[in-house]
């Protein structure tokens, strides 16, 4: 996995999240399987990196009220939505996913925010014909990435980042409604092997 080109493993932090930063993963196992429906299942967790930028002056007026005079309380940044995307040989592709997957890095409450609660993510996308390998950092693989592509509190000044930690990531992949035709058969029995032609083979003995 990898934050931008920095290599990161699991239980590491995505680092400081911003808009258009990326993460990106690979999985030779099933991101080669053309026309597979990849399932991809995750736990997250979610943590707060707090500002270390002292709270912005009062800003003194004739007229004050208690609003003026409170300390201001920093918001929180977090991701809000991602796309997903994968390498087709010549740039980055849209990668058609279920509805879930812009949600993956998304914080839904703000009691979320806990080294002690861990939240399940998963999505499925169709593994694309196209995809080609790319290196990334030291690795060239078969990487699909998400892209931060919406942030609450984008542009505030004093805030706090919540920042996503992939606590655990697995990959699975099935061919659905996929047949194929067998043109030949290869049969071994008894130390001895005999390719048969299947449109042929009418009531021949196998061996």
């Amino acid at each position: 996995m990898y934050f931008d080109t920095k290599a990161i493993a699991v239980n590491d932090a995505a680092n400081i999240p911003m808009a258009i930063a990326i993460f990106t993963i690979a999985c030779e196992e099933a991101f080669t399987k053309a026309g597979a429906t990849v399932e991809v299942n995750a736990d997250l967790q979610f943590a707060k990196v707090k500002t270390d930028l002292e709270m912005p002056g009062k800003i003194y007026k004739h007229i004050m009220t208690d609003v003026d005079f409170a300390d201001l309380k920093p918001d929180n940044i977090k991701i809000e939505s991602v796309i997903w995307e994968y390498w087709n040989g010549e740039g980055w592709a849209h990668l058609k996913c279920s509805e879930e997957a812009k949600d993956f890095f998304r914080v839904k409450k703000e009691n979320m925010v806990s080294e002690d609660n861990v939240f399940h993510r998963t999505f499925k996308f169709e593994c694309p014909k196209d995809i080609q390998p790319i290196g990334i950092g030291s690795k060239e693989a078969h990487f699909i990435r998400a892209k931060i592509s919406k942030m609450n509190n984008q542009y505030d000044y004093y805030a706090n980042y919540i920042s996503p930690f992939v606590k655990d990531i697995k990959f699975d992949y099935k061919f659905e409604n996929l047949t194929h035709n067998v043109k030949k058969l290869s049969v071994l029995s008894d130390m001895q092997e005999k390719e048969i032609e299947i449109a042929n083979m009418g009531m021949t003995s196998l061996m």
